[in-house]
């Protein structure tokens, strides 16, 4: 857009902002695709999670149990590339999909998505009918659709078998429930944040574990997906920019007194948003000079509780020079308007939830979290707007501003949580110690952020994990010492030794006797190590073993549940199932599972020929898996 347009808005106004619908064709902008120079087969994560999918959903499955499956994957990591490879191998095998979509937005954008995979849709939302043409040519079996139009008497309209494969976009806002109990076809559901608006469990509706690429974390950090022998990690290529995080002081905004509700349409728990928008309004000024001073000059979304704080700080903010605008539900013309933020002709959009999903706008390099929340997944889809790479405008990081309110003990969703790994997945059940050293690494973190020592919260979290482990270190070297001191323990030298941690496992995974030459080891060491290998050691098996012996077990164990690694019971499994004993003992956790699931799928499809039907034979047990091959085949490999 030209500057006379931009000069003819008048930004210190106060009528409503009215922009031409219509731009001159030499100003219209593309919203910016996201390649970042990579193509899919480049990134290791979205290879591997394709192939989950194509284990978990082949061509022919039928739903499992009544659930589907979901795919997992931070903003900017890929989710929809990943399904449009997924739907293109569906439709080729002569299958039907339908694409569920939240918003007119999204239905656009993935329509978009899945075509430069070469996949033509029909639309089915308001006036655009897909019923009339669907099937009537190998071009016309994918129907992208909206939520709200398929309701009632729509929805009956469509036959409850006439799909293949469905695919839901956001299925973590749950407002899809009604549609997929109409259809039987099993299910594929997109998420960066497997959260419920409650905070709850989606295991009612999804198998778990769920189809993971990496965390935010590991994708900030540009892991290259490959575990080493000593447990290190290589990072290369970061798939997402770096988060840096700013408390801005805000002792005069109180919000002890809000109460917290649970809305009626999708049982999110929060703050009282009229409340919350009433207090935030009276405090318009303060908020609009801090986001003007701290933003310098970064493009940046604001967050706000609603429509009217939204519009009261973007005109508090043209009202001191800077160049903004509300982008809400009644600004008109808003693609005109995110036009002009493009073209830098706007530095400051103003927001409710306008900006939440469906947005890729990678110049965006500071988000202002005006809208507290105790919602993790509110957070997360919020600096979500901003992890994204853009070399084309020299961006480096983005910069996550939240406000230092008084909230009279209530805890904040924040940055520092949406990038903490397993603190998306309540489902996730770490050990007590591991759950311990979380919750020490987050608080840690956020005293390193607060003091002002570190605003990289990847790094905050780096530093807090090897203060930590430093300290943990100490504290076992100190106990190690009082226990020798008081049993006058007999020393094994290893400096002339080179220790396996692994050394301590037959080829079963079974624990052996790793020393002698000392006292036995104690009833407390028996008992620790039954419960860090999750019941697969037992007391009695050890009760030969030496002190030294349980000492190495205990600190491996630690070692590998701080690291997330595959636990006792998983790499035990996965040796009965013929994977390689090194790999399991190196993998993580997820890691494992998914070999689990896809050692349980390759048996399934080879008893095929047996007369057992694939479906039938995945909704059993792996040990009952396990046993039907060993009966045709003799073993697990």
């Amino acid at each position: 857009m030209s500057s006379a347009k931009m000069q003819s808005l008048n930004l210190f106004d106060e009528s409503p902002i009215i922009i031409p619908a219509t731009p001159k064709m030499g100003n219209i902008i593309e919203f910016p695709k996201q390649t970042h120079g990579r193509v899919l087969e480049d990134r290791w994560y979205q290879t591997k999670a394709l192939a989950e999918i194509d284990a978990r959903l082949p061509v022919g499955a039928k739903r499992r149990g009544g659930k589907g499956e979901m795919l997992v994957s931070p903003t900017g990591c890929g989710k929809t590339s990943i399904a449009s490879r997924a739907i293109k191998r569906w439709l080729a095998a002569g299958e039907k999909v339908l694409i569920l979509c939240d918003l007119e937005r999204l239905l656009k954008q993935m329509r978009e998505d899945i075509e430069a995979e070469g996949i033509f849709s029909l639309i089915e939302k308001a006036s655009s009918n897909a019923l009339t043409g669907f099937g009537t040519g190998s071009d016309k079996n994918c129907v992208v659709a909206s939520m709200q139009t398929l309701y009632e008497g729509r929805l009956q309209r469509w036959d409850k078998n006439a799909f293949d494969k469905i695919v839901i976009d956001e299925c973590h806002e749950l407002k899809w429930v009604n549609i997929i109990n109409h259809f039987t076809a099993p299910y594929l559901g997109l998420t960066a944040t497997p959260l419920r608006a409650d905070n709850q469990s989606l295991k009612d509706f999804f198998h778990y574990s769920y189809i993971r690429t990496l965390t935010m974390r590991e994708a900030i950090e540009g892991w290259d997906g490959v575990v080493h022998e000593d447990g290190h990690r290589e990072f290369v290529d970061p798939f997402l920019c770096r988060i840096r995080l700013k408390t801005i002081p805000a002792p005069q905004i109180d919000l002890s007194s809000i109460k917290i509700v649970t809305r009626d349409f999708d049982k999110q728990t929060d703050f009282n948003q009229a409340q919350l928008d009433a207090k935030i309004y009276e405090h318009t000024n303060f908020l609009a000079t801090a986001i003007a001073t701290h933003a310098g000059d970064r493009p940046s979304f604001t967050y706000c509780p609603r429509v009217d704080s939204a519009e009261a700080i973007a005109k508090a903010l043209r009202d001191i020079g800077a160049k903004a605008m509300a982008y809400t539900n009644r600004t008109q013309d808003p693609e005109g308007v995110m036009e002009m933020f493009i073209a830098g002709e706007i530095q400051h959009l103003v927001n409710v939830n306008m900006l939440i999903k469906g947005i890729n706008v990678p110049k965006v390099s500071a988000i202002f979290r005006v809208r507290p929340s105790i919602n993790i997944g509110q957070a997360t889809q919020e600096i979500g707007r901003g992890t994204r790479n853009s070399p084309q405008t020299g961006k480096e990081d983005c910069i996550i501003f939240e406000f230092d309110y008084q909230t009279g003990g209530k805890k904040l969703g924040s940055v520092l949580d949406s990038i903490l790994d397993g603190a998306d997945d309540p489902d996730e059940k770490p050990s007590k110690e591991e759950f311990d050293f979380r919750k020490r690494k987050r608080e840690l973190a956020e005293k390193l952020v607060r003091s002002n020592q570190e605003d990289d919260v990847v790094s905050a979290y780096k530093k807090a994990e090897q203060q930590l482990l430093f300290e943990d270190a100490e504290k076992r070297r100190k106990q190690q010492e009082e226990r020798q001191a008081k049993y006058q323990r007999v020393d094994i030298d290893l400096t002339t030794q080179d220790y396996d941690p692994f050394a301590g496992l037959d080829k079963r995974g079974a624990a052996t006797d790793a020393g002698s030459g000392s006292k036995p080891a104690m009833p407390s060491q028996m008992a620790l190590l039954e419960q860090l290998s999750k019941g697969d050691i037992k007391a009695w098996q050890i009760d030969h073993w030496s002190l030294e012996a349980a000492d190495r077990k205990i600190t491996e164990l630690e070692q590998r549940a701080k690291y997330k690694l595959a636990s006792e019971p998983q790499r035990k499994l996965m040796v009965d199932l013929g994977i390689d004993p090194k790999k399991a003992a190196r993998l993580k956790s997820w890691e494992a599972t998914a070999a689990i699931n896809e050692r349980k799928a390759e048996m399934a499809r080879a008893l095929e020929p047996h007369g057992l039907s694939f479906e039938a034979t995945i909704g059993k047990t792996v040990w009952e898996v396990k046993n039907l091959y060993k009966r045709f085949f003799g073993g697990a490999s």
